[in-house]
Formats: structure tokens, sequence, C-alpha cells
């Protein structure tokens, strides 16, 4: 979801005349707390607003009562921190948050590295943890760049869509992760989470993977007329995981077959 937002805010901008632009580029986030680093879109601000505004209003107000508390919001909040000042309450700033000290943050986090031992001869390990010692996906080590190879080709196809460049079905992009953990990976290979359309895919896939042309169009045959094409019914998720489960053992048999010797393999 959030790659498609931010694909429709590239796709934007892009085409934004350059006044409107420089506008959004100004407005794109708000500080009101002088915090730093604190700078959020105006809609997590209107969030904060809203819990104060929320102070003014009856156990169960209406709406002219939200109209009312809404239209003179900063009155009634400089009238309520005048009052607590009489009263000689203390005023919390910034809602009681206390500022990070992102200097300090670092300083912790590179004594961490230090204890765990975490950067010796990273080079040498071919099984890669976390600090917490959980199994990391080999092409974790590569995360930069697939990340930002995954996301330009998204945000490419997006674009190509919606400028007629290219013409798809549907706007639903694949939009495959880049495995942290070893974890993540089993859960992004597992056939039983995959969608009938993705499952389609990777027979259709494996179905190239078969060497004998006729049993491969034998497959191929089957595949459409039992499954794709199914008379009377529309096929079951089910259907699709069995016709899986026969192409997975066909190719272990043929793998099978290819590593043994060739005079074993002949008889």
């Amino acid at each position: 979801m959030y790659r498609e937002l931010e694909a429709y805010d590239s796709f934007m901008t892009i085409c934004m005349p350059p006044e409107v632009k420089e506008f959004v580029e100004k407005t794109l986030s708000l500080n009101l707390s002088g915090v730093p680093f604190s700078g959020e879109g105006p809609d997590f601000k209107l969030e904060s607003v809203n819990k104060n505004v929320q102070h003014f209003l009856p156990p169960v107000p209406g709406p002219k009562d939200w109209q009312i508390a809404c239209s003179n919001y900063d009155d009634l909040h400089m009238l309520k921190r005048m009052s607590q000042d009489d009263m000689g309450m203390p005023q919390q700033e910034g809602h009681g948050r206390t500022p990070p000290n992102i200097e300090l943050q670092a300083r912790a986090f590179r004594v961490k590295l230090r204890e765990k031992e975490y950067l010796s001869n990273p080079c040498e390990k071919v099984d890669h943890v976390s600090l917490s010692g959980k199994a990391l996906d080999k092409e974790a080590v590569r995360f930069c760049e697939l990340a930002k190879e995954k996301r330009s080709q998204y945000i490419d196809a997006f674009c190509a869509h919606y400028t007629g460049v290219v013409k798809t079905g549907s706007v639903r992009f694949k939009t495959n992760i880049v495995c942290i953990t070893q974890e993540e990976r089993e859960m992004l290979n597992d056939i039983n989470r995959k969608t009938v359309s993705e499952i389609t895919d990777v027979i259709q896939q494996k179905l190239t993977l078969v060497c004998d042309e006729d049993v491969r169009g034998e497959l191929s045959e089957d595949f459409q007329r039992n499954v794709l094409n199914k008379k009377g019914k529309k096929a079951r998720k089910e259907d699709y995981l069995s016709f899986n489960e026969i192409l997975d053992e066909l190719l272990e048999a043929q793998r099978t077959v290819d590593n043994l010797p060739s005079d074993e393999s002949q008889e």
C-alpha cells in the first residue's frame, strides 16, 4: 500500500507546475513543537490537535459541540493555560515528550555493536544473524542495492501504466519484498500463502523446467483444461495447489535422474 502511495506522489510531483511543486515541498511536513526531527505530515498533526480539542467537549458531544470547540480552540487553549498558571499548575510543552538525543542514541548503538563484536570479520561469516541472534536472509547484505532497484522498477512500471506507455489489466503491480530474515524468505516462498494468480505464475514457470517436451505439452494442456478452464465450476485454490504438488514431484524425479551417473541413468 505504501509503495503505491509513494508512486502516486512521485507521479503527481512530476506532473505539477513549478509553483505548485514549490508550495507542496514547503508544506509537506509541519513542526509545531519546536523539537528537532519531529516534522510530520499535516494529518498526523491534526490528530494531535484533535486530541486536545476533545478536552473541551462534553461526555457525549454533538455536531454543535464540535463546531464550537474547533472554532474557539485557540482561545480555549489560551484560557486553559492562563488558568493553570494562576493555580500554579506546571505546563507540559510538546505533550510531555522528551526531545530525542540523536548523538546519544548513535553512541549507544555503536557500543552495542562492539559488545556483540558484530562487525568483526563480517566477510568470513557465511550465516549472518541479527543483534538478537535471528537468522538473516543471505540477500540482506545487498539490501540497499535491491531496495533501490525494486523501488525504481515499481515506479517506472507505475508511471508507464498511467501515462499510457504500457497498458496493463490492473494497476496492482508485483511488489516482491526485500527479505531481511530467513523467516520472511520462507513466508514469501510458501506456496500456501500465495494468491491463485501468484500460484498460476509459479506453475507456469515450473512447466518451463520440464525437460521432456511431450510431458511438458501434456501437463500444460492438462493445466489449461482441468484447472484454468475447468468445466462446470470455477477451480478452487486447492486445485492449483494439487497441480503444483504434481509438478514438484515430477521435477524432483527429474533432478534425481540428472544426478545419477551416466551408466545408471541409461539403465
